[in-house]
């Protein structure tokens, strides 16, 4: 007999999330690194999103904490942050998934 848990895992849909950040100073808070962590245990991969910069120690953590990232230039609001990460992943790696959280 399958443990219902065994079933749920089984039926886990394939997810990429795409995190979008701005920090006025760069900088990575803790918050966000809370956030990166607990969202790693319900998606396959994770996609940051800088808008703007991020401080060398900030990319050190987040290049721990994401599968990707790429920083871009601070413009079109979040939704330009969600058509370049878009742009970035590119549709045929968006089709290997189930669903995209944005």
């Amino acid at each position: 007999m399958q443990d219902s848990g065994d079933k749920e895992m089984q039926h886990r849909p394939r997810r990429i999330a795409m995190y979008v950040i701005y920090d006025k100073d760069g900088k990575l808070d803790r918050f966000r690194k809370y956030y990166l962590q607990e969202l790693r245990k319900e998606v396959d991969t994770i996609v940051g999103v800088v808008s703007g910069t991020l401080t060398p120690e900030s990319r050190d953590e987040l290049a721990k904490l994401t599968d990707d990232f790429f920083v871009r230039e601070n413009k079109g609001l979040l939704a330009g942050s969600w058509i370049d990460g878009i742009a970035h992943i590119g549709w045929d790696t968006l089709a290997e998934y189930d669903e995209l959280l944005m």
